[in-house]
């Protein structure tokens, strides 16, 4: 049976800034689209799941594309975009440094009970969203080690679950990550060039992440939120 090319899906929940940002682009387009809400309609989640995919995601009969990646997206839905030029390596792994450090001044400030806390209109507590600050990264790592993005990487471990946990893991995630690049793991080739450790691929890979800021402000924004004050009063 012929796949209907016309029928479009956006799978999307709340509180997902990322999730919001591939909406405003997908209205740009003036094209239509099913939008999903999987908080509010869980069981559509399993073609997601089906398809190695995680929200926020587009889909085009049985082709998905990672939200994350607007180029992605603009070629699926066969679209222009005008893709910035992503920043230097160094710069990125500069800046995800300083987003480590300003994750465990935000975890200082933390409020007791904040980790069982929920964002608005989402079923999701902030022990998991802080936990994607390092899973983020380290699902980065093992996508430039192996060539696969594997998205199962993004749950938070059973034994991630204090604030010293998050700190721990953090800790060893950016071990982890500066040991990465100070090995050179991170070569930028030409790209006639052919390499068995895929370093033009590598490169893209790494200016194409966001490295989980978008948890990070996720989290700082609630510690400092009237919700907050309101719901602990």
């Amino acid at each position: 049976m012929p796949i209907d090319v016309t029928v479009r899906t956006l799978y999307w929940m709340p509180g997902c800034s990322s999730c919001l940002r591939l909406k405003e682009f997908v209205e740009r387009t003036g094209l239509s689209v099913e939008e999903v809400n999987i908080d509010a309609k869980p069981e559509r989640r399993a073609e997601l799941e089906n398809a190695g995919a995680v929200p926020p995601a587009i889909r085009v009969g049985d082709r998905f594309a990672n939200g994350l990646n607007l180029n992605e997206v603009a070629e699926l839905l066969g679209v222009e975009y005008d893709l910035a030029p992503p920043l230097p390596p160094a710069a990125l792994y500069a800046r995800y440094l300083a987003i480590q450090d300003a994750f465990a001044k935000v975890l200082a400030t933390a409020p007791e009970g904040f980790l069982d806390r929920t964002l608005p209109g989402r079923n999701r507590n902030m022990l998991d969203v802080a936990a994607q600050v390092s899973a983020v990264l380290r699902s980065f790592l093992a996508a430039s080690e192996t060539g696969k993005y594997d998205v199962s990487s993004h749950r938070r471990p059973e034994d991630v679950r204090t604030i010293e946990d998050l700190r721990g893991r953090a800790d060893e995630t950016v071990e982890l990550f500066t040991t990465w690049w100070d090995r050179g793991a991170l070569i930028i080739h030409s790209t006639t060039s052919s390499t068995p450790s895929g370093g033009t691929a590598r490169s893209k890979r790494f200016s194409n992440e966001r490295f989980g800021t978008r948890h990070i402000t996720s989290v700082n924004s609630f510690t400092n939120s009237t919700k907050w004050e309101s719901n602990t009063a």
